[in-house]
């Protein structure tokens, strides 16, 4: 078995930009898929810091906090 120098692991290890747009691509994904199943999609308002789920109907629903 041979040793990896750090030279040898930088090559196969993908540069960051490209594990951020294929993480981008599996989320834009996800959401059409649960759009064309009719499955809600979990959002965030980040002004009013609350959470909520959108329906393929268009109405929207606070996601209550479980204490």
């Amino acid at each position: 078995m041979t040793e990896n120098t750090n030279e040898e692991l930088m090559y196969d290890t993908p540069d960051d930009s490209v594990i951020v747009r294929n993480a981008r691509l599996a989320v834009e994904l996800e959401l059409k898929k649960k759009e064309a199943l009719g499955l809600p999609i979990a959002k965030y308002d980040p002004k009013t810091e609350k959470a909520y789920l959108v329906y393929a109907d268009g109405r929207r629903e606070e996601v209550k906090a479980e204490n």
